[in-house]
C-alpha cells in the first residue's frame, strides 16, 4: 500500500506534464524528426505525422493513440497502435514505477533502453506492415 500512494502521484504528474507537453509545445516533434526519413523510405503514409508519436509514447502508452487518431491512414494508425503497445516502458506507469524503488537504475539508462527498444520496435513493425503482403 505505501508503494501506491508513493508512486500513484509521480504516474499522474508524469502522464499529465507528457500530455501537456505533446499537445502545447513541438519537443515530440522535434525528437521525431530522425524518423521521418525512415518511415518515409518503408512508404508508411504521414510519416511526419507518425514520428511524432513515436516519442511521445515515453510518455505514455495511450498518447500516440490520441494524437494519431487524426491520421486518415489505417496502416499508419494500426502501426502507431501496434508500437503503443510494445513500448512496455514508459515514463508516467512502469518508469515511474522503476524510479521509486530501490533498484539501482538512473532515468539516463530508462531513455537508452527505450531508445534502442524503439529502434528494434520501428524497424520490426513498420518493415512488416509496408511489405505486399499486409496490403
Amino acid at each position: 500500500m505505501d508503494m501506491w500512494i508513493g508512486i500513484l502521484p509521480v504516474v499522474m504528474a508524469i502522464g499529465t506534464m507528457g500530455l501537456i507537453v505533446a499537445e502545447e509545445t513541438p519537443v515530440f516533434d522535434y525528437l521525431g524528426m530522425p524518423f521521418i526519413p525512415f518511415l518515409e523510405l518503408l512508404n508508411i503514409p504521414f510519416a511526419a505525422e507518425m514520428s511524432k508519436t513515436i516519442m511521445v509514447g515515453f510518455a505514455d502508452m495511450f498518447l500516440p493513440a490520441i494524437i494519431g487518431s487524426s491520421i486518415e491512414s489505417e496502416l499508419t494508425r494500426f502501426v502507431i497502435a501496434c508500437l503503443s503497445v510494445s513500448q512496455l516502458i514508459y515514463m508516467s506507469e512502469v518508469g515511474g514505477l522503476i524510479l521509486g524503488t530501490k533498484i539501482p537504475v538512473s532515468f539516463f539508462s530508462i531513455i537508452d533502453n527505450l531508445s534502442t527498444k524503439n529502434n528494434h520496435l520501428v524497424t520490426n513493425h513498420c518493415g512488416m506492415c509496408s511489405h505486399d503482403f499486409f496490403k
